[in-house]
């Protein structure tokens, strides 16, 4: 009988322990796998002081046409530059010309003005001490010509041309200022026309950021040139180096040298569109120096 009371206290102590080790078992909060955190990667920009950056954008111009290579004459098939190179030679890709060919060079004359002499142009190969070939030295039997040559462009012909404005004739365009956000030059050609040339900013379809160097005649205006706006970078539409009347029609024309940033190099030539023309000027021709 004793045996059988023990055998019973034992039983009931046993099964208190195993209610009691269920109730705790219930009671605790069920575990959750934990993940390590990863912290969010930080892009470390490096900038370059004193250099403007852009803020509060906001073109003059909006939907504007991305460029592309119609808008542009072939390169060096009828202009060669002297005036914006700050080199003496010529590489033989950059030269459409033959030896014996007849080309129009812009020569200055008295009192800064200017005239056109048909020249016959000739090629002298520069070698080094290695005999390995440096480049080609261009000259004219006129003399030497610091601005620059053309050949078989429309309306340009032998004679005086005017002239409102010109670079300094130094072989390089350095001397003339820089056409920057805030550029604004007139020119009175004629008794009643004063043309407007001024830098102003747009963006185009496509959300990218442009400088736009812009001409006006009083009726409307043009853009003639533009050039890609990059954050934290400075930028400009390149530099003026002649405006007067080339054609002789009475109407503005340009030359430029538009070696701006590091997407476009060599100059323009800019006349006066035909009156059937909605421009006001037409890029004519385009030069491109690529040393030696």
């Amino acid at each position: 009988m004793k045996r059988h009371i023990i055998g019973l206290g034992t039983f009931i102590a046993a099964i208190a322990i195993g209610a009691f080790a269920g109730t705790m078992w219930l009671a605790e909060p069920p575990r959750t796998e934990v993940q390590p955190t990863k912290e969010p990667a930080v892009e470390i920009i490096e900038t370059i002081p004193d250099t403007p950056v852009i803020e509060d954008f906001i073109p003059e111009f909006i939907g504007l046409p991305e460029e592309t290579e119609e808008w542009y004459p072939p390169y060096n098939v009828g202009l060669i530059d002297f005036w914006a190179s700050d080199y003496d030679l010529f590489m033989e890709e950059d030269i459409l010309a033959k030896p014996g060919e007849t080309w129009l060079t812009l020569t200055p004359g008295r009192n800064g003005s200017f005239n056109f002499k048909p020249s016959k142009i000739k090629f002298t190969k520069k070698f080094n001490e290695l005999g390995y070939l440096e480049g080609i030295k261009l000259s004219f039997n006129t003399g030497p010509v610091e601005t620059f040559a053309v050949r078989g462009i429309e309306g340009l012909k032998a004679g005086s041309v005017r002239t409102l404005f010109h670079a300094p004739l130094e072989g390089s365009a350095q001397g003339s200022d820089l056409m920057k956000e805030g550029f604004r030059s007139e020119f009175q050609l004629g008794a009643s026309t004063t043309y407007v040339l001024r830098v102003s900013t747009g963006v185009t379809k496509d959300g990218h950021k442009k400088g736009l160097l812009i001409l006006g005649d009083g009726r409307r205006e043009q853009i003639i040139d533009r050039s890609h706006i990059w954050e934290q970078m400075e930028w400009d539409l390149g530099r003026l180096l002649w405006v007067g009347d080339l054609n002789g029609d009475g109407k503005l024309d340009l030359y430029l040298d538009r070696g701006y940033g590091e997407e476009k190099g060599g100059t323009g030539l800019f006349l006066s569109s035909p009156g059937k023309s909605q421009n006001i000027v037409d890029l004519a021709a385009i030069f491109s120096h690529t040393g030696c």
